[in-house]
Protein backbone atom coordinates (compact mmCIF):
# COMPACT_ATOMS: atom_id res chain seq x y z
CA UNK A 1 0.00 0.00 0.00
CA UNK A 2 1.28 3.35 -0.87
CA UNK A 3 0.80 6.16 1.75
CA UNK A 4 -1.74 8.40 0.50
CA UNK A 5 -2.89 10.88 3.66
CA UNK A 6 -0.55 13.91 4.63
CA UNK A 7 0.92 14.38 8.50
CA UNK A 8 -1.80 17.31 8.71
CA UNK A 9 -4.61 14.85 7.53
CA UNK A 10 -3.86 12.38 9.95
CA UNK A 11 -3.78 14.72 12.58
CA UNK A 12 -7.37 16.06 11.89
CA UNK A 13 -7.92 12.37 11.32
CA UNK A 14 -6.97 11.19 14.59
CA UNK A 15 -8.63 14.40 16.49
CA UNK A 16 -12.14 13.42 14.60
CA UNK A 17 -11.80 10.05 15.53
CA UNK A 18 -11.07 11.38 19.47
CA UNK A 19 -14.16 13.65 19.13
CA UNK A 20 -16.16 10.83 17.98
CA UNK A 21 -15.21 8.84 21.14
CA UNK A 22 -15.72 11.49 23.42
CA UNK A 23 -19.35 12.24 21.41
CA UNK A 24 -20.30 8.45 22.90
CA UNK A 25 -20.10 9.96 26.50
CA UNK A 26 -21.32 13.19 25.88
CA UNK A 27 -24.93 11.99 24.22
CA UNK A 28 -25.28 9.03 25.22
CA UNK A 29 -25.72 7.36 22.18
CA UNK A 30 -26.79 4.08 23.69
CA UNK A 31 -25.40 0.43 22.31
CA UNK A 32 -25.95 1.08 18.85
CA UNK A 33 -25.36 4.52 18.36
CA UNK A 34 -21.68 3.47 20.32
CA UNK A 35 -20.67 0.71 18.15
CA UNK A 36 -21.14 2.80 14.94
CA UNK A 37 -19.08 6.00 16.85
CA UNK A 38 -16.74 3.43 17.68
CA UNK A 39 -16.05 1.83 14.78
CA UNK A 40 -15.85 5.51 12.58
CA UNK A 41 -13.22 6.14 15.50
CA UNK A 42 -11.54 2.99 14.69
CA UNK A 43 -11.37 3.88 10.79
CA UNK A 44 -10.11 6.76 11.04
CA UNK A 45 -7.17 5.84 13.32
CA UNK A 46 -6.29 3.12 11.71
CA UNK A 47 -5.75 5.58 8.73
CA UNK A 48 -4.11 7.68 10.73
CA UNK A 49 -1.94 5.43 11.74
CA UNK A 50 -1.21 3.58 8.48
CA UNK A 51 -0.79 6.61 6.21
CA UNK A 52 -3.16 4.60 3.83
CA UNK A 53 -7.35 5.67 2.78
CA UNK A 54 -8.74 3.59 0.38
CA UNK A 55 -11.53 6.32 -0.35
CA UNK A 56 -8.51 8.51 -1.52
CA UNK A 57 -7.29 5.79 -3.69
CA UNK A 58 -10.55 5.53 -5.27
CA UNK A 59 -10.79 9.24 -6.02
CA UNK A 60 -7.13 9.70 -7.05
CA UNK A 61 -6.17 12.04 -4.37
CA UNK A 62 -3.16 12.52 -2.27
CA UNK A 63 -2.37 14.38 0.05
CA UNK A 64 1.00 13.42 1.16
CA UNK A 65 2.35 16.36 -1.08
CA UNK A 66 5.76 15.29 -1.34
CA UNK A 67 6.24 13.96 2.27
CA UNK A 68 5.61 10.75 2.26
CA UNK A 69 7.79 8.37 0.91
CA UNK A 70 7.63 6.01 -1.86
CA UNK A 71 7.93 2.46 -1.96
CA UNK A 72 9.24 0.93 -5.39
CA UNK A 73 6.45 -0.89 -7.67
CA UNK A 74 7.46 -4.94 -7.75
CA UNK A 75 5.48 -4.86 -10.75
CA UNK A 76 7.23 -2.30 -12.76
CA UNK A 77 10.97 -3.45 -11.84
CA UNK A 78 12.71 -5.37 -14.52
CA UNK A 79 13.32 -8.98 -14.01
CA UNK A 80 16.63 -10.42 -13.75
Amino acid sequence: MKKNIGKSDMFIRALVGVALLLNIIQLKTGIVGSAVLIALAGVLFYSAYSGYCPLYTLLKTDTCSGECPTIPDKSQTAAH
